[in-house]
């Protein structure tokens, strides 16, 4: 490997590229414990609606959030067409269904933009061009907070 491409290598970071209808999306790869097709349910009673629920996952019990309601986006009538993101957020174990899962995308500093200041809430960590596709970095710390 060259030494431009070392460093180029070096001065990036990764991210999982999904989709929410018709917009995309991205998580920080680290996060990522594993990527798993649709999942039943146990409904918790009291929690916000873009809690689904929680599972279990080889004797784990996970919390299971819908983005698209989190993100204030109309429900999926079909869940069952959805992926779920097992991510680990503060030592946690959560999932987050999101439409599809498309790719691993790699992302220089020199291309993640700022989120406009105004709208994010801090949920937002940047925003970068990919192809002819503009890509929402989330927060998701910030984003699924421990309350």
């Amino acid at each position: 490997m060259s030494t431009l491409r070392q460093a180029q290598v070096a001065n990036s970071e990764r991210f999982i590229l999904f989709s929410l209808g018709k917009e995309f999306y991205a998580l920080p790869l680290f996060k990522v414990k594993e990527v798993i097709a649709s999942v039943s349910t146990r409904p918790l009673p009291g929690a916000p609606a873009h809690v689904k629920g929680v599972m279990d996952l080889r004797g784990r019990v996970i919390t299971i959030v819908d983005l698209r309601l989190r993100l204030g986006m109309p429900a999926v009538k079909d869940l069952q067409q959805s992926t779920t993101i097992i991510l680990d957020i503060e030592g946690l174990d959560i999932g987050v269904t999101v439409d599809h899962v498309e790719s691993v995308l790699s992302v220089s500093q020199e291309e993640m933009k700022p989120p406009p200041v105004e709208a994010t809430n801090g949920q937002i960590a940047g925003i970068v061009q990919n192809k002819d596709q503009l890509v929402v970095i989330l927060n998701i710390d910030t984003l699924i907070q421990k309350k």
